[in-house]
């Protein structure tokens, strides 16, 4: 009975030691990007750490926990399995295997490069679908038969089908530069009814999306398409504004249809006004500035609120009354400015939703100087002074007091000469920077001018990367024009202590960890110049311009950081700065658009302002971040190191600026980070950190949706609708280790 007992014991210790066989698959992405998915079959919840051979010899690790959508589409349980890799050199008869690390375990099968074509994912998937929260549906189909389409259908019933009006880029694409067709929709209303629903979506062949069937539950919608405007207006009235005690007085400007402003003036919930419709001198918003003059003294002498608007323009009718009470919401209030619409040639009605008041896009584009207020007294004096168009009268203003932005729009805009408006900004822009140049720019609604100012500030090029490589030689190469026409200073920040420095560049290793907050302070210490330019390995140049433009943008003294345009191979627009408050973080701005895409309202047609910048290339004042403290080491060591001390620079008063007119090229694969237990370690202290920041962005209408894709839709409701001023609220300093 015994030996028995003992025998049965070491079958099962040799049955136990066996070498486990791994569910895995090596594929081709690319021309030096792999990829596949490796699984423990007896512990599926495991992630496996990959090592990727060539010839071999171990190039690359990284942990198998991307999202993997082969086996999702074939309902494989978790799919958090993929692993990808991109060489950054790899020769045409190499052999790569891949393996998992410290077991010997082989992952799919070796591959001869010479033999083996890229094989990209996302040409043979169907496409997939996410719940974005609320009703709220996106994701991307593949074409079928040259159509790019997608059928949603709820509990059994077909409810639209959705034509794509996008790119994205899947997760995993294939080469970093891939992208399909999206789409964004909105489900209807009576979805929202707290109560469970199944949704399955199809392509135009009727082959169903990745991550369909989605159960879904929706009390409030949470957001509401751009196109519902008008029902969404409808659902959220404003709160009715207090009455006010005075006369308001209003002063129409330029060639508009008077009688059309007179007409809405006459309904209007304040019943005390005067109007002046003062003759135009030609075309563009500019007026008589002794006319103006001589109502202001004579016939509105006694109004407390003076109001300037563009002629043509149809006015709400409770637009006086918000515009006066927003006015003397605060003593220091010197001028104030709403929201507006456009109508479209097919009679519908548009939102024009602005953020707090953007300085640098008012020198570009002029947006919030169509419809605005200001006290008598500021009225005469900038006029007295010479201001005699809506741009420089709004700008005059400024100077005088705080600028409230009132969310909601009060006006639908009309039909103007933008040319001979954009003169007019032009005007002002050379007065106010008598040695700037200025050219012609495009905008949708607005005018638009392109604005550069001199400068004499030293500037150094920053290159940061983990290790030295080809693709570091290769950002190298496609910033040298733009380095040596600026006759900039440049280096090269990596880790480790004995590593070979690119030729004919300066080495600064920090040893250590390589975190980007360690490598971004090293490269701020080491830099003696006033301006230093941060730039990632894998960024590229399109120009030798584009590092001009950003340091003309850091002229003036109050400007703490600028950051380009950043665009994939794709043309998609990777990012333009971030917007807080998404997810109770930060999302990328305008991504995924047309890189020649003006973005809502015109924002991304002109330099504007946002309240954090997103890495990839940033050009610091450097002794702003060193008073800042630099980026913090010990909390934020990666993924939102950019993000905190931009808004701590905000926090000092330091503007950070958005331009177009200089655009870089990321060619490396957008990052998927989130999930990971390092991000979301990070996530907890940022949101501990700026937790009364994130819910209230002044670069981010109150009006817009928190969703993770900003300035596409409304939000449904509408949050704190107060008058806004540029202003970021205050960290809580949380001591390390809460």
């Amino acid at each position: 009975m015994d030996d028995v007992t003992h025998g049965a014991r070491l079958r099962a210790t040799r049955r136990a030691a066996a070498r486990p066989v791994i569910d895995g698959r090596l594929v081709r992405l690319g021309e030096r990007t792999f990829g596949g998915h490796a699984v423990d079959p007896r512990d599926p919840s495991r992630k496996l750490a990959i090592e990727l051979l060539v010839d071999g010899f171990v190039a690359a690790v990284a942990r198998a926990d991307d999202y993997d959508p082969e086996r999702a589409a074939a309902n494989a349980g978790d799919d958090g399995h993929a692993f990808r890799f991109t060489l950054d050199a790899l020769e045409p008869g190499s052999v790569v295997s891949a393996r998992v690390a410290n077991l010997d375990l082989a992952v799919g099968e070796p591959l001869l490069c010479a033999d083996t074509p890229a094989e990209p994912l996302a040409s043979n998937l169907p496409g997939l679908v996410r719940w974005l929260g609320g009703l709220r549906f996106a994701g991307w189909v593949a074409p079928r038969n040259g159509e790019a389409w997608a059928s949603l259908a709820v509990d059994g019933e077909i409810i639209a089908e959705i034509r794509t009006e996008g790119w994205t880029r899947p997760e995993p694409p294939g080469d970093p530069g891939e992208a399909v067709p999206a789409f964004d929709t909105h489900l209807p209303e009576r979805f929202a009814d707290d109560r469970p629903h199944r949704l399955v979506a199809r392509n135009a062949a009727g082959e169903e999306l990745i991550g369909s069937p989605l159960a879904f539950m929706a009390g409030n919608p949470a957001s509401a398409p751009m196109a519902d405007y008008a029902p969404w207006r409808a659902r959220h009235p404003p709160d009715p504004p207090p009455p006010f005690d005075g006369e308001i007085a209003v002063i129409l400007v330029g060639a508009g249809a008077e009688d059309v402003t007179l007409a809405s003036l006459e309904t209007q919930l304040h019943p005390d006004w005067i109007c002046a419709a003062l003759p135009a001198p030609g075309p563009g918003p500019a007026f008589d500035a002794g006319t103006a003059l001589a109502f202001l003294d004579d016939d509105a002498s006694g109004a407390r609120v003076i109001v300037f608007a563009l002629a043509g323009g149809v006015l709400r009718d409770d637009a006086l009354l918000r515009l006066a009470d927003a006015l003397f919401s605060r003593e220091d209030a010197a001028v104030v400015y709403s929201d507006l619409e456009v109508i479209a040639p097919d009679g519908g009605t548009w939102p024009l939703i602005f953020p707090a008041f953007d300085r640098e896009r008012f020198s570009e584009q002029g947006y919030c100087a169509h419809l605005f207020a200001l006290r008598p007294d500021a009225a005469r004096h900038a006029v007295a002074e010479g201001a005699d168009d809506l741009y420089a009268l709004f700008h005059a203003a400024t100077d005088d007091g705080a600028v409230l932005a009132v969310p909601g729009a009060l006006a639908i805009l009309p039909r103007f000469d933008r040319t001979a408006a954009a003169s007019l900004l032009a005007a002002l822009a050379r007065d106010t920077f008598p040695d700037a140049t200025v050219a012609p720019a495009t905008s949708p609604f607005f005018p638009a001018i392109h604005l550069r100012r001199r400068t004499d500030a030293d500037v150094t090029v920053a290159v940061l990367t983990p290790a030295i490589s080809a693709r570091t030689a290769a950002t190298l190469a496609s910033l040298r024009p733009a380095i040596g026409h600026n006759q900039a200073g440049a280096f090269v920040v990596t880790a480790g202590d004995d590593v070979p420095a690119p030729e004919g560049t300066r080495l600064v290793a920090t040893g250590g960890e390589a975190t980007r907050a360690r490598l971004v302070n090293a490269a701020l210490d080491a830099a003696t110049s006033g301006l230093v330019c941060i730039i990632d390995d894998g960024m590229e140049a399109e120009d030798k311009d584009w590092l001009a433009e950003l340091a003309a943008r850091a002229a003036t003294a109050d400007v703490a950081a600028v950051a380009p345009l950043v665009v994939g191979r794709d043309g998609l627009v990777r990012h333009a700065g971030t917007v807080l408050g998404p997810d109770f973080a930060v999302a990328p701005a305008f991504a995924d658009l047309a890189g020649r895409d003006p973005g809502h309202a015109g924002t991304l047609a002109v330099a504007h302002e946002v309240s954090a910048l997103a890495p990839g290339c940033i050009l610091y004042r450097r002794e702003a971040c060193l008073r800042a403290g630099g980026m913090d080491e010990v909390r934020f060591p990666n993924f939102l190191a950019d993000a905190d001390l931009c808004l701590r620079l905000r926090g000092k008063g330091g503007r950070l600026i958005v331009t177009p007119h200089a655009r870089l090229i990321d060619t490396r694969r957008a990052s998927a980070f989130r999930g990971s237990g390092a991000f979301e370690r990070e996530l907890r202290a940022f949101r501990a950190r700026w937790a009364e920041a994130l819910p209230a962005d002044p670069g981010y209408s109150p009006l817009l949706a928190l969703d993770a894709m900003p300035w596409t839709a409304l939000a449904d409701p509408p949050r704190d609708m107060a008058p806004r001023a540029d202003r970021l609220a205050a960290m809580v300093d949380v001591p390390p280790g809460f």
